[in-house]
């Protein structure tokens, strides 16, 4: 039983994503929400409102896209802990890689190493991880790394924000707090606690 029901104008997705989506839990110990994805459907995202560490394995939505994260360490040898394929020189000493999944660039791989760079992500063809697509604003977002090996993800640039956001995959509990925006498949809830 769902306790609500997002309508679908295609019968046929309907059937196929039929089954509960997300869930909220209120956790009676810090008196906080949390929602989680269950893993059914196109999963359900939070909206960037502020800079946010990423993480191994992270998943995060622009436009039509998906972008995978992974962060590469090193071994005590030095050598990067994946195994090599494609370009191995743009590989060598990688500390993040970013594949895009969707969309017209699909299947693109980026590496990036830890040297003070921002890397920009948009539609225009000066931005580091350029994705072709209309839904995106000209610099969607910016990664950079603020210490070894920890990267953060913030929606826009330069103080503006991004048209359509910058969004990421709620995989496990994610506190829930006043004004947030969800997405779920192409839903958008804002959600408000109340005292």
């Amino acid at each position: 039983m769902n306790d609500f029901i997002i309508p679908s104008k295609n019968p046929q997705t309907a059937e196929q994503q039929r089954g509960r989506h997300f869930q909220i839990r209120f956790d009676p110990d810090t008196l906080k929400y949390f929602i989680k994805d269950l893993g059914i459907g196109h999963g359900v995202f939070a909206r960037l409102d502020s800079p946010t560490v990423l993480k191994d394995n992270m998943i995060v939505n622009v436009g039509e896209a998906h972008i995978v994260v992974n962060l590469l360490h090193r071994d005590e040898s030095g050598e990067v802990g994946v195994s090599m394929t494609g370009d191995e020189e743009a590989q060598r000493g990688a500390r993040l890689k970013l594949k895009i999944f969707g969309g017209p660039t699909s299947g693109e791989i980026f590496y990036f190493k830890n040297e003070g760079q921002e890397i920009l992500v948009g539609r225009t063809p000066n931005c580091d991880v350029r994705i072709d697509d209309k839904l995106l604003s000209k610099t969607q977002c910016h990664i950079r790394c603020i210490e070894d090996d920890q990267w953060i993800i913030a929606d826009g640039y330069n103080g503006k924000g991004s048209t359509n956001g910058t969004w990421i995959y709620l995989n496990e509990d994610y506190e829930l707090y006043d004004g947030i925006s969800l997405k779920a498949n192409q839903t958008i809830f804002s959600a408000h606690l109340l005292s």
